[in-house]
């Protein structure tokens, strides 16, 4: 697997996305992310290392997020892009082993 062009596409191009994304109870919350890595965990679940800038979260919004890709819904990438790297961003994410695609 080479990964979601969708998300590599809006990574090299520093492009936000924004999806519907399930929680642990099958709920949705809308979220809207500067995408930083694409992968597999640990358990080879598809995921992406991202910087949640709005919609809706149980937890502290901006903030950092890893995601399942097999929780989302409706992705798409918008036109508004993102300049430079969040406080925060590792470049070798230690969750994602493979990295498929990441921030240049």
């Amino acid at each position: 697997m080479v990964g979601n062009l969708t998300i590599c596409t809006a990574i090299t191009s520093m492009k936000v996305i924004e999806f519907d994304y399930a929680d642990e109870e099958g709920n949705f919350h809308h979220r809207i992310v500067e995408p930083y890595a694409h992968g597999a965990t640990k358990r080879a679940k598809d995921a992406l290392r991202g910087y949640q800038v709005g919609g809706t979260s149980e937890s502290e919004v901006p903030g950092w997020k890893l995601f399942l890709i097999e929780r989302m819904t409706g992705l798409r990438m918008t036109d508004r892009t993102f300049a430079g790297i969040a406080p925060g961003y590792a470049h070798g994410d230690s969750a994602l082993d493979p990295i498929y695609c990441r921030v240049p």
